[in-house]
């Protein structure tokens, strides 16, 4: 049957067709039709490069010349090819003959949608049939087009035990494109119905077989959670394997491709449907808490916190709603997943992700991966102006050494006006007309401020950075546009500015550097004349310090200099530089060694600490350190006598208060019970089983460090904790940092007690 309609695109992939010949294959969610399926079987793959000598003993594969080029201005070649034997001899070949080719990383299933400038929406005509639930296309008519969709959505998360290795019950949430259904699936000694909202079986088996029967039957597009990759996905993978089950989640049955290429950071990739990490989606939003935690997250921004709170010893309660009130566990379990889809509801969550797609072309499930939203963005342009991409992908790596327009002066601001500004070296890079490809051979180009030169219609990737910033002025009113504009914005340049990138240039970060030196300096000479002083600054923001009762325009005045600096040399910004966001009556900002953050903390009127990059996170602190940094900053910032009181509050903690604020909490890996008995951590996890003698694995442990027995289990309730320890590892390390604002340290400031003491 033929069909003409607008469809959201999710995935996509390369697959083999027949016979080894490539096609690509999509998943999205049309308004009109619901679930489809793309498949495209008749466009070739392509690669760039020189002559080619001879192609003797090749598979089949067509030659002629391009008109891309390289640089330089060398002229090339387009080899292309269906099927993938073609491909693996034609990289072979080049190998071979040490001869560059170019583009050769590009996913073909990418590049299809990139070159016909597709970015998320599609209007498509063509015959489908319907297949499990869901219209399938085969080679149809695609064009871009703006599209707005609902999706159906999944929220998950399981409960399991740490004393008893199960898996105790999992909880999903349907909502969008159907019914709203809630469920729990829960572990029990028998198959029964518990109440309208749980279904109980008597085996971890039948538990995962129902589990992925749900996910089949309701058919997601999006799945939801919050740790849902990197623990709920991950973890459920797990039990299937000891179950002898394949995982199977995704829309064509097969299990997703869960990895984590850095600690803290994992990607679940899947035919069809899409993983949307909560902690990680929110703070790419821009919104900074206190911790990652869920309680904590729902509290600010909704109002509500959990059933069973993180302050509780969740895990123990957790095990015994299991084992005496599974009714309360599946409460507990179904109330996880409502918040974490009122979350995303709430700050429009999946919306952001949709935008970010919207503005790149690069779909959901790749969304974190910056070097495709940057690419996604400057190839089609670098295509259009005639050249092919810089290198050959091979030097894409994780390694973050990228330059950041950074800047505070460390201490105590009075009457402080912070500016919102968009991402700064954006913002040069589109002003300059500043790219790799319009500095390189600019002999003849137009000079800039600092001496070097450009070609402004080389300047490929500012003409996109040029359409995000007007974008970003025109979404400033509504919140998830304009952080989905932020966050591309700053992807795009924090990619590109990092030596491991294809489109890097010395030159390049060079001039973006030399960029933001004269922006510094205009900003300070225009600052200065008012008797104002920038006294802090990132990316995003700027922080003035005003005379008191000032009655100074700062957003305004600013503008206005920074823009007849622009007019002196000929040149007109995309959009003002700076607004203004809040005002701060007193401000602390602190640096750390090798900072790549700005680090600040205020006060607000109802006299609550609230912090940016100082939080003590990680398994190495404990509530003491957060307790201890938390008044320190109030003593500092209401101008107390700050000294003092530390001394005061290390004495107190000495003659034995705060004692309920020590514990460390620390995961442990099986594994680590044999390589690592050294470790703190460990060394309390094995006095923990020859105490107990658990029958199930345990892989967390809450420990105190003591004077006589070194670490020792919390639960065992240690008499003689190690106070030196915790005066050295917690409060100095938390303490130096401030203390540097007037020259002393921890030490120093014990030591000049002590020695006041023999003074007469």
């Amino acid at each position: 049957m033929s069909y003409a309609a607008s469809a959201f695109l999710l995935t996509g992939e390369t697959i083999d067709v027949t016979a080894g010949r490539m096609g690509f294959r999509y998943f999205g969610r049309s308004p009109e039709l619901g679930p489809i399926e793309i498949l495209i079987t008749d466009i070739p793959g392509i690669v760039f490069s020189g002559d080619l000598e001879s192609s003797d003993g090749l598979p089949d594969y067509d030659q002629k010349s391009s008109p891309l080029k390289k640089v330089n201005g060398e002229n090339l070649n387009a080899y292309t090819f269906k099927t993938r034997n073609a491909q693996h001899a034609l990289m072979n070949a080049f190998k071979e003959k040490g001869q560059e080719a170019f583009e050769t990383d590009i996913k073909h299933h990418e590049r299809f949608l990139m070159e016909l400038g597709i970015r998320g929406g599609i209007w498509l005509e063509g015959d489908a049939k319907v297949k499990d639930g869901r219209a399938v296309f085969k080679n149809p008519r695609i064009k871009p087009y703006e599209v707005k969709t609902d999706f159906r959505i999944a929220s998950i998360d399981i409960e399991n035990g740490v004393n008893i290795d199960s898996l105790f019950s999992i909880a999903i949430h349907m909502k969008g494109c159907g019914p709203e259904r809630k469920k729990v699936l829960m572990l029990d000694d028998h198959s029964h119905e518990m109440n309208d909202f749980t279904t109980c079986f008597n085996t971890e088996t039948d538990l995962l077989n129902a589990f992925m029967d749900y996910i089949a039957a309701e058919d997601p597009d999006i799945i939801i959670g919050w740790n849902v990759i990197g623990y709920d996905l991950a973890q459920l993978q797990k039990y299937c394997e000891r179950n002898y089950l394949d995982f199977k989640l995704d829309r064509l049955g097969k299990e997703p491709d869960i990895f984590s290429p850095m600690m803290g950071v994992s990607f679940a990739f899947m035919s069809g449907r899409v993983v949307i990490e909560g902690m990680s989606a929110i703070r790419d939003m821009g919104y900074t808490f206190k911790n990652n935690r869920l309680e904590t997250v729902a509290v600010e921004l909704l109002g509500e916190g959990k059933l069973i709170h993180d302050e509780d010893d969740k895990l123990a309660e957790i095990e015994r709603q299991f084992l005496e009130e599974k009714e309360n566990l599946a409460k507990y379990n179904l109330q996880d997943v409502e918040l974490v889809t009122r979350l995303f509801e709430k700050i429009g969550v999946v919306e952001f992700m949709a935008t970010r797609t919207c503005l790149s072309g690069v779909m959901f499930s790749q969304l974190e991966i910056n070097n495709a939203i940057l690419e996604n963005l400057w190839i089609p342009e670098i295509h259009k102006g005639g050249f092919v991409a810089l290198g050959d992908g091979e030097k894409k790596t994780s390694r973050n050494d990228a330059y950041r327009y950074l800047a505070s002066e460390a201490g105590v601001h009075d009457n402080v006006v912070q500016l919102r500004i968009p991402q700064i070296t954006a913002w040069l890079a589109s002003l300059f007309d500043i790219d790799p490809y319009s500095l390189a051979q600019a002999e003849n180009g137009e000079e800039l401020p600092w001496g070097a030169k450009r070609l402004k219609d080389q300047a490929f990737i500012a003409k996109e950075l040029k359409k995000l910033l007007t974008y970003r002025s025109q979404f400033k009113d509504c919140d998830w546009q304009c952080r989905a504009v932020n966050h591309t914005l700053k992807q795009c340049m924090e990619e590109s500015l990092k030596s491991a990138n294809r489109f890097f240039t010395p030159t390049y970060k060079g001039a973006i550097m030399q960029a933001c030196a004269w922006l510094t300096e205009e900003i300070n000479q225009g600052l200065l004349a008012v008797s104002a002083k920038l006294v802090a600054s990132n990316d995003t923001s700027l922080y003035v310090s005003v005379e008191e009762y000032s009655e100074l325009d700062v957003e305004t005045h600013l503008n206005q200099c920074i823009q007849n600096a622009c007019s002196d040399l000929g040149l007109e910004a995309v959009v003002p530089l700076c607004e203004k966001i809040a005002i701060f009556e007193k401000i602390l900002f602190i640096k750390r060694n090798n900072d790549n953050f700005l680090r600040y903390a205020y006060l607000c009127e109802e006299g609550e600490v609230k912090i940016t990059g100082l939080y003590n996170t990680g398994p190495r602190w404990t509530q003491l350190a957060h307790y201890f940094q938390e008044e320190l900053m109030k003593q500092i910032l209401t101008g107390k006598d700050w000294q003092v009181w530390i001394r005061e509050f290390t004495e107190s903690v000495r003659d034995g208060a705060h004692r309920d604020k020590i514990s460390y909490f620390r995961k442990v890996k099986q594994s680590d019970l044999l390589e690592k008995k050294d470790q703190a951590q460990v060394v309390a996890l094995l006095k923990y089983l020859d105490y107990y003698k658990p029958t199930a694995p345990v892989n967390v442990i809450s420990y105190i460090m003591t004077l006589d027995d070194g670490p020792v289990p919390s639960v065992l309730n240690p008499r003689t904790p190690d106070i030196e320890h915790y005066i050295e590892s917690q409060l100095a390390r938390v303490a130096n940092p401030y203390l540097a604002l007037v020259g002393k340290t921890f030490e120093e400031l014990f030591h000049a007690e002590q020695l006041s003491l023999f003074e007469f």
